[in-house]
């Protein structure tokens, strides 16, 4: 999950917004692996005599994305060299032009479609730490590296019997996945029975 808010002069972010917008989904499903269809972006427009950056061009942009705590250094560092490749190649907007914060967040803190965070699948870094377990147990040989290249398991489904979406979907599918030890139901009223009403708890 991710919130990202883009700053810039009304004049010369409002005939490119959708460039924009495209420009940082492709870079935020490629490093931070979010659904194609989680996209959620907000624009802030700004008069001249609202936007005081010295020594910057019209072109200045701010770039501002919430994320829930958990990614690894090395993630965060490549999705800010991705944004300043993909406004320079994309955009025409140099690097020197374009600033960008990174602000997490602990899951506890988020609420969406009427549940908290801490409700829904937890640790969006579980995927990067069973990557770096599953090279280490390669690199290990034996029984460890059979274990990890174990056939995946049948595709688990919601109580509503809705299939699981998105990258928790996709490592559960496929042989990096770590160990499932339970899945939970989450009582939620029948409007918001949906792909996402399970708790995924995991072994490393």
């Amino acid at each position: 999950m991710a919130q990202v808010k883009i700053h810039g002069l009304r004049a010369q972010l409002a005939p490119r917004r959708a460039a924009v917008s495209d420009c940082i989904h492709a870079c935020t499903t490629e490093v931070l692996g979010l659904p194609a269809d989680k996209r959620f972006h907000r624009f802030f427009l700004f008069d001249r005599e609202d936007f005081v950056a010295p020594a910057r061009s019209d072109a200045y942009t701010i770039i501002e994305i919430l994320l829930m705590s958990g990614r690894t250094l090395e993630t965060r560092k490549r999705l800010v060299r991705r944004i300043f490749e993909g406004f320079e190649a994309d955009l025409g907007i140099a690097p020197q032009d374009v600033e960008i914060t990174l602000i997490e967040s602990e899951s506890a803190n988020w609420g969406f479609r009427g549940i908290g965070a801490e409700n829904t699948v937890k640790r969006h870094s579980a995927a990067e730490q069973w990557l770096r377990i599953k090279a280490r147990r390669r690199s290990l040989g034996g029984p460890q590296a059979r274990r990890c290249n174990a056939e995946p398991g049948p595709l688990l489904r919601s109580p509503s019997g809705w299939p699981l979406k998105g990258a928790f979907a996709a490592l559960l599918a496929s042989s990096r996945r770590p160990a499932l030890t339970s899945a939970r139901a989450l009582r939620l009223p029948p409007s918001r029975s949906n792909a996402h009403d399970v708790s995924l708890c995991f072994r490393f």
